[in-house]
Formats: C-alpha cells, structure tokens, sequence
C-alpha cells in the first residue's frame, strides 16, 4: 500500500492526471517520488510465510496456511493480510493488484511482482473509469433487443480497470518467397480474337523488423479480445513501477515467453504473408512454389497493459467488453433478448396488421 507523503492517505493512480493521487488531500505524485515507499521482495516468491497480519514489506500469506481450502483451491488461491485494516484477502494466485473487500484501500501484493514475476515495462491508464464507462453505455445505446443487464447502470459501473500481462516480442524475420505467376490479354479485330499469355517467376526476398509485437500472457484472456483492441502505444510506456498499479487490478502472467512464442510466430507469419501477397497484385493467376520466413534475434519484454474490462453472464454464456486503457479502443459482443425480440415483432407487426385491415377495409 502506498501512502501520500503528506497525509498518509493510500494513493491511486491517477489517469487523466498521470500521476499518482491523493484522493485525501489533492496532492499529486510522480511514481518516483514514491520509489522509496517501494518494498522489496527478494527471495520471497514461491515461499510460505507465516500468517501474522502482513505490512508493506511483508505481504505474502500463501493459501497452504488456509483453513477451509481443499487441495485444487490452495493450489490457485493465495491469502493475503491488509495493511491497513489486517482483513484477510483471497486472491487467485496470479493477481498482482486489488482493493481490500473491507477498508477498499489498493493493495499491491508485491510477492507477485518479484524476481523473474516483475515486469520490465508498464504502459499506464490514460483513460479514466468515467469514459470507460460512457464507452460502454455508447455501445449499448439505441441497441433495444439488448438485455436490461447489460444496460444497468449499477453493473456498467462495476467495469474494472486491469493492468493485463502481456509478452512484448522484437524479432527480424527474413522472407523468402517464389511464385509462378501467369499474365493474360486478349484482343480482337475483325477476322480474329487473339490471346497472349505470358509466364513469369517471381522472387520476393526481404527482411522486416517487428518491435514490440504483442501477445497476451494470461489464460483468463481472451486472444481474440486482446488483439482486437490494439494496438498500444509503447512509446508510452514506462519502467515498472508497483506504484502504477495502486487503485488498479492488476493479473501475472501463467503462460511464459516459451508457449507465447508460438503466438507471436504465428502473427509475424501471416504478416509477412500479408506483405508478400500485395507485392504480386498486379499478377491474377500466382502460385507459391517457395515460402519460407526465418526469424531471428527474438526478444522478449514483460509488460503490463491497461486495459478496462467488464464480464457479463447471461443465460450461462460470458459476454466480454474490453477497451484499451490509453486508446479507448473496445470491443464487445451483446446478445438479444427472446423475450424483447418477440415483444419487439409483435409491436411492429400488430400495427403493419391493422394498417394492411384498414387499407383492405377503405378498398371494399
């Protein structure tokens, strides 16, 4: 938990500020002035450590000391102690940033940000939970098939702002391609029509560099969601910090650089497909007689990415809305209601029917 230098209030971080706040006394931080409040947690990952109340320094109450928890739940849960209130926490094991249930002060659980678990980078909220808010109320605005859960104020406002983990991969991958490719014309005159056809092969040989491609590393997220909302700007990010993520949930990753690796070959693949293929445009008829990409020199950050997430379960279904925490780009997909679907029909086509009754009635 990080406290203002001032008051002692828990600060936040503020988005449309970009700085730390002080929801208490209206002061304003950059993260480094906070660098001193920043505890360390060497050593400490991966070990129990005895549940007495936990401070700053020692935040991590593994769930193997938990009463009540059957194997499979300590295995992915983790309990923690607030500092300020010392109520108990349970988190799943990768969450790296919460708010106590009883006193709502951020946590930030530092055991989960340790060693090999702490990111290089992180890219903060540019976008505050008001307009992620009006981003989701746009969205489902003028849509009346919609469910009235997904139009509730209450649940629109319970959106969460999530520091997302992702893997950042720079890479040079070297394309070597060969087509067969075929060119047709035909003309006419007055006795004859005539056809050229011309072959060709094609050679297309380059190198394109690929800097902080980025592939989610979290199970709990969705691929095709993550993608979707790109791309961030990384430019904007920034070393990590812990104290980014106070006033934020915050996820680590469980699947490592290694199986991301795939994902990221996969998506440099088919751009250097995409690229080759509109080189030979001008060609109708083209088959590839050699395609080969070789990468080289891949790299790869850890990185947490902002980004404002709300899940809503309807008739055993999730439904995900995702927005990016400094572009307010979003995705999400919305069912319809039978019931308002039917309601909607009978209400169109009850009119339609009297209207055609009283047209048949006026031509009688």
């Amino acid at each position: 938990e990080y406290k203002c230098p001032n008051c002692a209030g828990p600060v936040v971080w503020d988005p449309s500020a970009g700085k730390v706040a002080c929801p208490y006394c209206g002061s304003f931080f950059d993260p480094a002035d906070l660098q001193g409040q920043e505890p360390t947690a060497a050593g400490r990952r991966g070990s129990a450590i005895s549940p007495a109340p936990a401070t700053a320094q020692t935040s991590v109450v593994t769930a193997q000391s938990g009463v009540g928890f059957t194997p499979e739940e300590r295995a992915g849960t983790r309990v923690y102690s607030c500092p300020s209130c010392a109520g108990e926490i349970v988190t799943e094991a990768t969450t790296s940033a919460t708010a106590c249930p009883y006193c709502g002060n951020p946590v930030v659980l530092i055991g989960q940000v340790s060693q090999d678990l702490r990111p290089d980078l992180v890219v903060p909220f540019r976008l505050t939970k008001a307009q992620a808010v009006a981003a989701l109320k746009g969205h489902v605005k003028g849509k009346p098939l919609v469910p009235k859960v997904f139009k509730d104020r209450q649940h629109i406002e319970s959106i969460q702002g999530v520091y997302a983990p992702f893997w950042l991969f720079d890479a040079s991958a070297h394309a070597d391609f060969k087509f067969s490719a075929t060119q047709t014309r035909s003309w006419s005159d007055s006795d004859y029509t005539y056809t050229e056809t011309k072959n060709y092969e094609l050679t297309r040989v380059g190198d394109v560099e690929f800097t902080g491609l980025p592939v989610d590393a979290s199970t709990k997220l969705d691929d095709t969601y993550m993608q979707s909302i790109e791309p961030f700007d990384l430019g904007g990010a920034q070393a990590f910090s812990m104290a980014y993520l106070s006033g934020f949930v915050a996820d680590r990753y469980d699947v490592d650089a290694g199986r991301s690796q795939r994902t990221a070959n996969a998506r440099i693949n088919n751009t250097v497909q995409t690229l080759v293929d509109r080189s030979v445009v001008a060609f109708p008829s083209t088959s590839v007689k050699r395609q080969a990409v070789t990468l080289n020199g891949v790299n790869a950050n850890y990185a947490l990415l902002p980004v404002w997430m709300l899940a809503t379960k309807y008739k055993d279904k999730i439904y995900t809305f995702a927005m990016n925490g400094q572009t307010g780009k979003f995705v999400g997909d919305l069912p319809t209601s039978g019931g308002l679907t039917a309601a909607w029909f009978f209400g169109i086509t009850v009119p339609v029917a009297a209207i055609l009754s009283l047209l048949a009635v006026i031509l009688l």
